[in-house]
């Protein structure tokens, strides 16, 4: 407000904000409100992310929960978002995949390769 920034909380004490010059007290009264996330429709794609494995090959991930291809070392792999896209399925294996969280270790064909999501970097 104003061009300037306010840090309030649900349920949380007011605090005093300025406008058009009169301190007002502003307050967000109760609970945190709960989010409900809708069942995943299959006709629409949210968005794309970059999945890059061991930090050099990069493959783009959409963000639709249909089954998508990508290779690790020259072997085809699924990769599939599950449960309104917070579980990822590779061949149908889950893996703690973390959106811009840390590359996860995974065994793949007797080999350990890293993978990582990371947000859409396009080409230019």
């Amino acid at each position: 407000m104003n061009d300037q920034f306010y840090e309030v909380q649900f349920g949380g004490p007011p605090i005093q904000v300025e406008v058009g010059g009169v301190p007002c007290p502003a307050q967000l009264a109760g609970p945190l409100p709960s989010v409900q996330f809708a069942p995943l429709s299959r006709n629409f794609c949210l968005g794309s992310v970059l999945l890059f494995v061991d930090a050099k090959t990069r493959f783009p991930v959409y963000l639709d929960g249909k089954p998508q291809r990508f290779d690790i070392s020259g072997r085809p792999v699924v990769i599939r978002l599950v449960d309104r896209l917070r579980i990822v399925l590779l061949n149908e294996v889950p893996v703690p995949l973390v959106f811009g969280g840390p590359p996860v270790a995974i065994n793949f064909m007797n080999s350990q390769h890293f993978l990582r999501y990371v947000d859409y970097i396009p080409d230019n």
